[in-house]
């Protein structure tokens, strides 16, 4: 197996697990999604959220170098819009994932520092 089946087979695994997740995570009452427990992220909702959000930006700034942000007051996504956003982004790392080579980078402007370029298999 060579690298680029390597890279989408696990960009392809990573989306049936995050799918998957997601779909027995619906079953839970609002009450457990919203416990939180010391040492922990936060709820499972908040965990949920960030797994998925996260894992748009990181294609979003692979295809642009530009992160892709929330504004801080909006409303939590419900778990429909987060499988909508992990079916999305999880097939935008597979279509992906067989045309990166080892030497693609990606200029990346983080919040406090000057652009970098970064190696977009990183992501």
């Amino acid at each position: 197996m060579n690298r680029t089946d390597t890279l989408t087979t696990l960009y392809s695994h990573n989306r049936w697990a995050n799918l998957l997740l997601l779909e027995r995570c619906a079953g839970l009452t609002d009450e457990q999604l919203d416990a939180t427990i010391s040492g922990t992220f936060g709820s499972i909702r908040d965990t949920l959220q960030h797994v998925v959000t996260s894992e748009r930006s990181y294609l979003h700034r692979i295809r642009t170098g530009q992160p892709l942000r929330r504004p801080e007051n909006a409303p939590s996504l419900t778990l429909a819009e987060m499988g909508e956003s992990a079916d999305a982004s999880g097939a935008g790392l597979i279509e992906w994932a067989p045309g990166v080579q080892a030497g693609d980078t990606v200029s990346v402007q983080w919040q406090n520092g000057a652009p970098e370029m970064c190696p977009k298999r990183s992501f």
